[in-house]
């Protein structure tokens, strides 16, 4: 029921990192998921 009303549901569980793909998410439909990661990523050839 509470699932006709939502715009995406978390494939995680609890404890799983449900919260890290709800956030991920997030900054992703910001626009701004890339930002977030690129200082834990290493750096791109270009």
């Amino acid at each position: 029921m509470v699932k006709s009303y939502v715009g995406m549901v978390s494939t995680k569980i609890g404890g799983r990192g449900a919260v890290r793909e709800v956030c991920e998410f997030i900054l992703d439909a910001q626009g701004k998921l890339d930002e977030a990661l690129a200082p834990y990523l290493p750096a791109r050839a270009k």
